[in-house]
């Protein structure tokens, strides 16, 4: 069976699904078409079980659509996004997510949530592949959290508009959604960091790096992934290395938001600046 050789493991909002678009491109890595395809999480975080199920299905459903729709039907394909639809949820059902892989390749999963799991759940990572290789990225945790609260509301189907405006209304539901679980546990970067450095047996296999570079320098950053996972780079395989895979809706954070956010997480934004701002030229604001 085959088990990734590279996971990313986070964090939501901070460019996965940039990272998961430009290492597809790559001939010497193997990416599942789905991402996030939501298996230790689901097997570790009891909460993520109401919907990782519906999650992953749903956009499965969706792959498999899209091609019966085609004129020339890949039967082969079909048959396999069947079998990853499959609800036994085990290593052997994970195993065939990455049973196209070919000879010579690497195999890699990009599922945010991970970067919430427990020690168990790393450990079982570990076990099925004990050379795999870990990124996480991280964002800012204002924006991180601002831009995770935008998408709950949008996937609310309450405002119609394409880009909103922060109206009262609009600002109060933002407000609340901050205090979900779910969105402000995402940004607690010491405590994950904490957890995958005390878990994992190799410090050398987890990369840490930031939204800063996927945003403002998607070259170099692309250019340290393929080092760290011993692949080559090179620029004909990567194509509009600037071009946004996944663009939330644009509103302009309200006074009352960020100060709510800067105070919950400025021992975060401190920690982050203190560890890796002169490493990685990385200076988060504070105020």
């Amino acid at each position: 069976m085959k088990f990734p050789d590279f996971y990313g493991i986070g964090v939501q909002k901070a460019g996965t699904t940039w990272l998961h678009a430009q290492l597809s491109k790559h001939p010497s890595v193997f990416m599942p078409p789905l991402k996030e395809i939501q298996y230790f999480n689901h097997l570790y975080l009891p909460d993520h079980r109401t919907w990782t199920d519906e999650h992953r299905l749903s956009r499965i459903k969706k792959m498999i659509a899209h091609r019966l729709e085609q004129h020339k039907v890949d039967y082969a394909s079909v048959e396999y996004l069947a079998k990853c639809g499959k609800n036994e949820l085990n290593d052997i059902w994970y195993a065939n997510f990455f049973s196209p892989s070919k000879p010579g390749q690497i195999a890699g999963e990009i599922t945010p949530e991970y970067s919430l799991l427990p020690e168990v759940g790393i450990e079982h990572m570990v076990r099925l592949n004990p050379d795999a290789k870990f990124i996480l990225l991280l964002r800012h945790p204002v924006d991180r959290d601002f831009s995770h609260a935008k998408m709950i509301l949008d996937h609310r189907g309450q405002v119609e508009k394409v880009d909103f405006d922060a109206n009262d209304e609009i600002e109060k539901q933002i407000l609340d959604i901050l205090d979900f679980k779910g969105v402000y546990e995402r940004s607690d970067y010491k405590g994950i960091i904490e957890q995958w450095r005390n878990t994992i047996p190799n410090p050398d296999n987890f990369m840490i790096d930031f939204y800063d570079n996927v945003k403002h320098y998607p070259k170099a950053l692309l250019e340290k992934v393929c080092g760290f996972l011993e692949i080559e780079y090179d620029e004909v395989h990567f194509k509009n290395l600037e071009e946004v895979v996944f663009e939330g809706r644009k509103m302009k954070i309200t006074a009352a938001i960020r100060e709510k956010l800067l105070a919950r997480h400025l021992e975060t934004i401190r920690y982050i600046n203190a560890e890796f701002g002169e490493k990685y030229g990385i200076s988060w604001y504070e105020a």
